[in-house]
């Protein structure tokens, strides 16, 4: 009767909740080999379920996620809590954006996390008693991922404009060394030209001097002269 019981639970056992698929299998191997051979096939898993030991390994994982390590699926994980927190973790880390943090580093982050979140809903989808809870879990999800598009988008639009501006400061400085080089030039000239002004007036001057002193000379002598025939 046991066996015939357990046999026909069998096709639904994907629909039953983690600890319900452990205890159909428990009984359908005490069913057909006793139950001393249930610790044989179907060894309890080492790691514990409770809530609090739960809560602690998915706060191990969001912090590895943090330093870039992805998170493990296993089925000793209850897929309500690590979808819980990996989905808060995430919203407190698009939330440091507004209060000046790296959106790439942000961006990183939900990269990691979101498919991990992804992977625990899916757990949760065979789950009659956690339907309703997975659906607004799975509305998080969604709002999440579109804040991540949206981030994806700012941080584009904000690398073309460092780019653009980037290319600005460049044409400003060609302009800029263009304007020197013009302004160089024309001191130089300039200077060229005054240089050449005060040269060709030091000859001048140099050759009106001695004019004059050969003008001298020659008064000198013709006095000289006239003195000499009176």
């Amino acid at each position: 009767m046991r066996q015939s019981v357990t046999q026909s639970l069998l096709p639904f056992i994907q629909r039953l909740p983690e600890n319900g698929q452990q205890n159909l299998m428990d009984d359908f191997i005490a069913s057909h080999a006793g139950q001393s051979a249930v610790g044989r096939y179907n060894p309890r898993n080492k790691n514990s379920m409770l809530a609090s030991d739960q809560r602690e390994r998915a706060m191990n994982q969001i912090a590895n996620a943090k330093v870039g390590m992805i998170p493990t699926i296993s089925s000793s994980q209850n897929p309500f809590i690590f979808a819980g927190l990996f989905l808060q973790a995430a919203t407190q880390a698009v939330n440091t954006v507004q209060q000046g943090a790296d959106p790439t580093q942000v961006v990183g982050f939900l990269d990691i996390i979101g498919p991990a979140i992804k992977a625990q809903l899916q757990r949760m989808s065979g789950d009659p008693l956690r339907k309703q809870a997975a659906k607004l879990l799975e509305q998080q999800a969604d709002r999440l991922a579109q804040i991540t598009d949206k981030l994806k988008k700012m941080i584009q639009q904000k690398a073309q404009q460092q780019q653009q501006q980037g290319k600005k400061t460049a044409q400003v400085m060609n302009d800029m060394q263009l304007a020197n080089l013009e302004t160089q030039s024309k001191i130089q000239d300039r200077n060229l030209k005054t240089r050449a002004a005060l040269a060709d007036k030091q000859v001048r001057t140099r050759q009106q001097l001695a004019l004059a002193d050969a003008k001298t000379a020659s008064d000198l002598k013709l006095q000289h002269f006239r003195a000499l025939n009176e």
